[in-house]
């Protein structure tokens, strides 16, 4: 176990260290390379200079070379009140075809001193007609996925719970499929050029379950397990459903690999949870809220100072990890947060609000339910801290 969580995070670092010695500093990555599209298609990257950006530009050029056209890009933002308060160095924005063809794609930069630097060319053919492959919220491809995991969660509990020696089996599987895909997940991201130290490294809440679900899973001390059963229950049970039911996966719909690890990551932590509660009759209360929460609110204090200095490493921007410098920049619900507390850090505490609300709505069915089987109450939460 330790060996593969050290080649886990050996991975992470790698990358880390790559980020910080990029091959480029501005880069096309989707769409990717003789890909098919329609008459209009989403283009992503990134573009960054330390200095500053004067413009982006999409060079569209025919097989002859020929410009066939030049579209400005947009970088995401992070807007309060109508005003950019953060730019960040991402960049996406739908472009239309006006003839069908072959074409090469470059994202041209221009820094603040006037220097132009190209992304490499990506190779596209356009044939009208061609389906985007967007992900849609709560379509097809959304609400199929969540009824195979529901199902199979099912199926996990009713198994287990009749056959003792799938006890011995199911938690290597959840360990084994949750570690590979975030390994594969973090090859792809950097083969893709979009692998970056703002987000991807496992600081989220989700990325931290991923790590600690294996130990939960595993250990052989009862002590240890009731700790982590109640950190991922709040923070990976949580973190997990929330981003199934709204998945950030952009234009990397169906069947992209990132729309299947999506909701394989965040799917699997959801059955390591489950197996918990069906299989092995863990349970939390509110006591062992209150001290998962306390641990979360020192977390967060901890996490929005390392945030920031993140900036001081390209693309020298803050990270994004927990959400406390800057919102989703395509919307959520600390959109709202924004609106009634201000910019960050003063959402922060709306941030705080909403959590405690959604770690009470979690404890609820457990303080509620008046079946008391022989369970096993998650471990006192305020050992976590003293480790």
């Amino acid at each position: 176990m330790k060996s593969i969580t050290l080649g886990l995070l050996g991975v992470v670092a790698l990358f880390s260290s790559c980020s910080l010695f990029p091959r480029e500093k501005v880069w096309l990555y989707y769409p990717q390379t003789h890909a098919v599209v329609g008459e209009e298609v989403t283009i992503e990257g990134r573009g960054f200079d330390k200095d500053g950006i004067a413009s982006l530009t999409l060079l569209v050029k025919d097989m002859d070379g020929r410009v066939a056209g030049e579209y400005p890009l947009r970088r995401l933002a992070s807007v309060y009140n109508g005003e950019v308060v953060l730019e960040l160095s991402k960049f996406r924005q739908k472009v239309a075809f006006e003839r069908e063809g072959e074409y090469s794609l470059s994202a041209v930069m221009t820094d603040v001193l006037g220097n132009t630097l190209a992304s490499r060319p990506v190779q596209i053919s356009c044939v009208f007609g061609t389906p985007g492959r967007e992900f849609r919220s709560f379509g097809p491809s959304h609400w199929i996925p969540l009824a195979v995991l529901a199902v199979m969660n099912i199926f996990m509990v009713v198994l287990c719970r009749r056959y003792e020696v799938l006890r011995i089996y199911v938690p290597y599987a959840i360990s084994a499929i949750l570690w590979g895909n975030e390994l594969i997940f973090h090859v792809w991201h950097y083969l893709l050029g979009s692998w970056s130290i703002t987000s991807n490294l496992l600081l989220h809440m989700c990325g931290l379950a991923i790590v600690l679900i294996p130990f939960m899973l595993h250990s052989s001390n009862s002590r240890t397990r009731g700790i982590l059963f109640s950190l991922l229950y709040f923070w990976g049970f949580g973190g997990a459903l929330q981003a199934l039911l709204t998945p950030d996966i952009g234009v990397y719909g169906f069947p992209s690999y990132r729309y299947f690890a999506a909701f394989i990551s965040h799917g699997f932590i959801i059955t390591a949870v489950v197996y918990m509660i069906g299989v092995q009759n863990y349970r939390v209360s509110y006591r062992t809220m209150w001290k998962v929460y306390a641990v979360t609110v020192v977390f967060v204090a901890v996490m929005y100072p390392v945030d920031k200095l993140i900036a001081l490493f390209p693309p020298y921007e803050p990270g994004s990890y927990f959400f406390l410098v800057y919102p989703p920049v395509d919307g959520s619900l600390i959109d709202l947060l924004v609106q009634i507390f201000g910019p960050s850090p003063r959402y922060i505490l709306g941030l705080l609000l909403l959590g405690l609300g959604i770690f009470t709505l979690l404890t609820a069915p457990f303080a509620l339910s008046s079946f008391r089987s022989p369970s096993r109450e998650g471990a006192e939460v305020s050992q976590v801290a003293e480790y």
